[in-house]
C-alpha cells in the first residue's frame, strides 16, 4: 500500500481533513488545503482538541487513498466522531500538520489560535468512555435538555444562569437518585477531570480560542459551558490546575473569571505551570496564541529551530521588557524549564542577580526601576547597591538612592558597606552620592575591624575621597584599624603628602597616635624616607617614638 506523503503548504494555507461517512473499521479521509477563513464551499469545520497519548502508531487510516499510521488516540477519536450518514470536516493537528517538517510546524503553530477561533466548534475529546463517565455524561445531557425546555440558552452566546436557578434545575434531575448514585456522579466527573487532556499544554489555546465547544467522551457529548459548571453543581472541588482550564472554556463563566481580567503571558505561565508537553518548548509556544500581551507582537514566535534555553531567555526578555534597551543582551544564563518556573514568582529579582554577576549595567538599571524588584536582593552576597558602589557604576548608584527602602549600609560577607567599597576603590562620584544620603555610616569597619572609609582612602592616597569624607560631621579622623593605624598614620606610612596635608588641617587630629607596635606617623615617615611628610609633621611638633626611645 502506498504511504501518504505531505505536499508543501503555500503561504498562510492550512489543511483540513474530510472524515468520510461510514461505520466500518476502515477509516477513510481526504486531506486538502484551505485558507482562513475557509471558503464557503468548504463548509463549517470542527477543530479537534485531544491528547496524542503514546507516540507509537499502531493504527492505520486511509488519507487520499494512501495509508497513514496514526496513534491509537487519533484513531479512536476519528472513530467516535465519524458520522454514518454524512462526511465531516475536521482540523486535527497530528494529521493536518506535517509533524516532521519543523518549519511548517512553526508556521502552523503561529496560526493555531485563528484555526480554533474560526472553527464552527471545538470538540474536546477526552478519550474512551467508562461506566461512570457515561453515567455523569447522560445526566449532564438531561440538564441540557431541561435548560432547552425552559428556554434557557446556556452556551457561549447565551446569558448566565443564576446559580440558584441552575441548582434548582439540577436538584430536580437528581432528586430521585440514591446517595450511591450521587456519589457515582461525582466519581464520573472526577474521572473526566483527571483525563490526560487536562494536563496537556496545547489544549489551553484550543479551549480558550473556541467560540463554541463540546466535551466528548466515547459516544456522548455535552456543551463545554455546562460541563464547566458541574463541579459547582456536584459540590466537587477541581484540582488547582484544572479549575483555571474550566474557567477558559467558552461560556458565561469565562466572562467573569480571571480570564476576563488579566490573561497575559505571565499569568498563563503561573496558572498552567503544571501543564505537560512532549516538547518542552511548547510549554511556552502553546500560550502565545492566547496571551493578551503576545498576540500582537512579533517578538515571540514559535521556532522549533531554537534551543530550549534560548526560547526561555526570549520569553524572559519579553516579560521583563528587555526590548526597551538600546542593545538587548544575548543569553547570559542557562535556565531549564523547571528552573524558569521555579524563579517565576520572583523573576525580575532572579534575573537582576544574574545581571549583577555579569555586570550588565544597562540591564541592572532597567530592572531596578521595576516595581516588582527587591532593591536589596542579594546575588553572591551583594545587594545591587554594594555591587554598583564596588564597581563605580555612578548611574546605577544614583538611581538606587532614589528608591525608598534601599539599604545604604548593607554589608557583604566580609562586612563591607557600599561606602567602604567606593572609598577603597577610589570611586569619587559614588562616594559623593552616598554621602548625600542620610543615615550613611561614616565610620563602619569590616568584620575583621580593619579600615574605615577614611582609612582606606588615606591608605590609597585618594585626596578627592579624603576631602569628601572630611566635610562630613561625625567622621572619626582618628579611627584605628586592627593594627592600630589611624588615617594619618597610614597616609604618612605610604608617602601620601597631599592627604597628610588635608588631615593636618582638621581640628582634633592626633599627630602622635601610636599603632600596635608603638610607631607614630613621624616614625613611619622617617622609616620610609618621605622627606616632605617628615617636614610637615616636625613643623607642627610631631614626635618620633623610635628616635626618642633610642
Amino acid at each position: 500500500m502506498t504511504k501518504f506523503k505531505y505536499e508543501h503548504l503555500k503561504g498562510s494555507a492550512f489543511r483540513l481533513l474530510r472524515l468520510l461517512k461510514g461505520d466500518s473499521d476502515s477509516i477513510q479521509c481526504e486531506l486538502f488545503e484551505s485558507e482562513l477563513p475557509p471558503p464557503e464551499d468548504v463548509g463549517d469545520y470542527a477543530a479537534l482538541s485531544y491528547t496524542w497519548g503514546s507516540q507509537s502508531r499502531p493504527c492505520e487510516i486511509m488519507i487520499n487513498r494512501s495509508g497513514m499510521e496514526v496513534t491509537k488516540n487519533a484513531y479512536l477519536a476519528l472513530r467516535d466522531l465519524r458520522c454514518k450518514e454524512k462526511d465531516r470536516i475536521l482540523w486535527i493537528d497530528a494529521l493536518c500538520i506535517d509533524q516532521n517538517n519543523k518549519e511548517e510546524r512553526g508556521q502552523q503553530v503561529q496560526q493555531m489560535g485563528s484555526i480554533y477561533s474560526k472553527a464552527e466548534r471545538v470538540i474536546i475529546w477526552l478519550g474512551e468512555a467508562t461506566y461512570d463517565t457515561d453515567y455523569v455524561m447522560r445526566h449532564i445531557q438531561q440538564l441540557e435538555k431541561q435548560l432547552e425546555t425552559e428556554g434557557i440558552k446556556y452556551a457561549s452566546n447565551g446569558s448566565e444562569v443564576p446559580d440558584k436557578q441552575l441548582e434548582k434545575i439540577w436538584s430536580a434531575i437528581v432528586r430521585s437518585l440514591s446517595d450511591a448514585q450521587k456519589d457515582l456522579l461525582v466519581e464520573g466527573l472526577q474521572s473526566l477531570l483527571h483525563r490526560n487532556w487536562f494536563k496537556r499544554v496545547w489544549i489551553l489555546q484550543e479551549a480558550a480560542n473556541a467560540q463554541i465547544a463540546e466535551i466528548a467522551c466515547g459516544g456522548n457529548s455535552v456543551s463545554a459551558s455546562i460541563f464547566a459548571r458541574m463541579p459547582f453543581l456536584l459540590g466537587s472541588t477541581p484540582d488547582p490546575h484544572c479549575e483555571p482550564i474550566l474557567n477558559i472554556m467558552p461560556g458565561p463563566l469565562r466572562d467573569r473569571s480571571w480570564w476576563a481580567e488579566k490573561p497575559d503571558l505571565y499569568t498563563m505561565l503561573d496558572k498552567f505551570r503544571n501543564s505537560e508537553a512532549t516538547d518542552p518548548r511548547d510549554q511556552i509556544y502553546a500560550l502565545l496564541g492566547i496571551s493578551s500581551d503576545t498576540c500582537d507582537t512579533g517578538f515571540l514566535k514559535a521556532d522549533y529551530r531554537k534551543e530550549l534555553k534560548d526560547v526561555i531567555f526570549d520569553t524572559i526578555s519579553f516579560l521583563l521588557d528587555f526590548n526597551e534597551l538600546d542593545s538587548p543582551p544575548c543569553r547570559f544564563f542557562d535556565w531549564g524549564f523547571p528552573e524558569f518556573l521555579g524563579n517565576l514568582n520572583s523573576l525580575a529579582n532572579e534575573v537582576l542577580k544574574c545581571a549583577i554577576s555579569k555586570e550588565y549595567v544597562a540591564l541592572v538599571k532597567l530592572l531596578i526601576a521595576r516595581d516588582d524588584v527587591d532593591i536589596n536582593v542579594r546575588a553572591s552576597d551583594q545587594t545591587p547597591l554594594l555591587w554598583a558602589a564596588e564597581n563605580g557604576h555612578e548611574a546605577v548608584v544614583e538611581l538606587l538612592l532614589t528608591k525608598d527602602g534601599v539599604d545604604i549600609n548593607s554589608k557583604d560577607n566580609a562586612g563591607r558597606t557600599p561606602l567602604l567599597w567606593a572609598a577603597k576603590n577610589g570611586h569619587e562620584a559614588v562616594v559623593k552620592l552616598l554621602l548625600t544620603k542620610g543615615g550613611v555610616n561614616l565610620n563602619t569597619k569590616d568584620k575583621l575591624g580593619r579600615r574605615t572609609p577614611l582609612s582606606l582612602a588615606a591608605e590609597n592616597g585618594d585626596e578627592a575621597v579624603v576631602k569628601l569624607l572630611l566635610t562630613k560631621n561625625g567622621v572619626d579622623i582618628n579611627s584605628k584599624d586592627y593594627t592600630g593605624r589611624t588615617p594619618l598614620l597610614l597616609a604618612a606610612e605610604n608617602g601620601h603628602k597631599a592627604v597628610v596635608k588635608l588631615l593636618l588641617t582638621k581640628d582634633g587630629v592626633d599627630i602622635n597616635s601610636k599603632d600596635n607596635a608603638g610607631r607614630m606617623p613621624l616614625s613611619w615617615a622617617v622609616e620610609n624616607r618621605h622627606v616632605v611628610i617628615i617636614k610637615l609633621l616636625r613643623k607642627i611638633g610631631a614626635r618620633d617614638m623610635s628616635v626618642e626611645d633610642s
